[in-house]
């Protein structure tokens, strides 16, 4: 009879610095993704003033850029950005981190917004603070300090949509009031197929939890059995159900 046995003279646990050496674990750092609205006329205006101005004047005066990501309450890595057709909203989807492994982690936001406004308001703000940097001799104001008590809210509206797990917004219908959600109904792994489903963007934004969000969608190419490659909308509006 012939057997395998540990041998009991060398079945000792060694210290883990022993047996793998040494390891240092690093925390990963934040995000650095960040999303800005830019108006090109203002812009073009800036360049005009910029090459016109003496190099004081020039540092009076402010880029027409907004962040708009400022309204997230934590960094996120930003993977997608849809624009609504009708010029009120922005949708974001997230992962918690930009690595792979942040894949499931997702989260989708709605920004409702005017662009213009945010921005003319953002440009008098700067031209505020600058002028009274100037005033005091360039002495840091509240707001060089910190931005925890800056109020934000001319930026926009952020609202998180409750979307089930590895979920996306896909598109937004030419008259704003329905999504296209991407999703993998049947499992969250990669390997899965994600199918277009529609959803009312009253019903998405009262939705009180994935499952909710979910019950509310309809899965458009269910009988077709293949992955979609592009997607268009028509001009007409869609059933509600």
């Amino acid at each position: 009879m012939l057997f395998r046995s540990r041998d009991t003279e060398r079945d000792e646990n060694k210290a883990r610095a022993d047996r793998f050496g040494k390891f240092t674990h690093f925390e990963q750092e934040d995000n650095t993704s960040a999303l800005y609205y830019v108006g090109v006329v203002e812009l073009r205006h800036y360049q005009a003033e910029m090459k016109a101005a003496t190099a004081d004047q020039a540092k009076q005066l402010a880029p027409p850029k907004i962040e708009l990501s400022r309204l997230m309450n934590e960094p996120l890595s930003i993977q997608d950005v849809i624009p609504s057709p009708t010029n009120d909203a922005l949708y974001i989807n997230c992962w918690k981190r930009n690595d792979l492994v942040y894949y499931r982690d997702t989260s989708s936001f709605r920004i409702s917004l005017d662009v213009s406004a945010a921005l003319a308001e953002h440009l008098r703000r700067e031209k505020v603070r600058k002028d009274q940097n100037k005033n005091s001799n360039n002495k840091p104001t509240p707001e060089d300090k910190g931005e925890e008590s800056e109020d934000l809210s001319y930026l926009g509206q952020i609202t998180r949509l409750n979307l089930p797990t590895t979920a996306s917004v896909a598109g937004v219908s030419p008259d704003g009031t329905s999504l296209l959600v991407a999703h993998q109904e049947r499992d969250s792994k990669m390997y899965t197929r994600k199918d277009l489903h529609v959803v009312a963007l009253e019903k998405a934004m009262g939705a009180a939890d994935a499952a909710d969000f979910q019950a509310r969608m309809r899965n458009i190419p269910a009988s077709l059995d293949r992955a979609l490659l592009a997607q268009y909308w028509l001009v007409q509006s869609l059933p509600s159900e």
